[in-house]
């Protein structure tokens, strides 16, 4: 029996880029160009989102959509990790107030 199975499979292992629907409101004299440069994208990417010219501007409060790079989501803080955050800090205030009381000491 032949096996009919194709050799020319890929594997991508770049990571993924995920993009966030975010809305933000135009300044005074904001243009498709000026919001691309703020926000590091491409002015055909902002005419795109908005349904507008490349060469368009926005009014003052003006609703304009980017899809930026969405950000990894931080670890929640969890007791354990504020309870080790606190007995770490903890030596240092004893310290201060072992040597200021000391220094009362030496002062009578």
């Amino acid at each position: 029996m032949a096996s009919n199975v194709a050799d020319n499979g890929q594997v991508s292992v770049a990571p993924e880029i995920v993009q966030k629907r975010t809305v933000v409101r135009a300044s005074k004299g904001e243009t498709v160009a000026s919001m691309a440069r703020k926000y590091r994208v491409t002015a055909d990417q902002v005419a795109q989102w908005n349904k507008v010219g490349m060469s368009a501007s926005f009014k003052p409060g003006q609703q304009v959509v980017v899809f930026l790079v969405a950000s990894p989501a931080r670890k929640a803080r969890t007791r354990a990790t504020t309870q080790r955050t606190a007995a770490h800090k903890a030596p240092a205030r004893r310290a201060v107030a072992a040597r200021s009381s000391g220094a009362r000491i030496a002062k009578r």
